[in-house]
């Protein structure tokens, strides 16, 4: 589609949906395949029209969820795209 650029490195922690987990956030996400947490990013606005990649596997943003309104981690809903 478009040129792609890096915008921030960031640690974080993803796993894969199963189970009700899978369903659960399909009703936010409809093809949801992983959830993300990060630590909160000031410096910036993450949004759904960001992207994410782990390991050379690239991820879409369809959720952000600032955990508990706190702004120090975020839940961020991905679905794997696939090649």
């Amino acid at each position: 589609s478009g040129d792609w650029e890096t915008v921030a490195r960031v640690k974080g922690e993803i796993k894969g949906l199963t189970g009700s987990e899978v369903e659960t956030a399909r009703q936010l996400v409809s093809k949801a395949t992983h959830q993300v947490t990060i630590r909160h990013i000031r410096r910036f606005q993450l949004t759904t029209k960001h992207r994410m990649v782990f390991r050379g596997r690239v991820f879409n943003i369809g959720d952000i969820k600032n955990v508990g309104e706190l702004n120090r981690f975020d839940e961020i809903l991905v679905s794997e795209e696939q090649a």
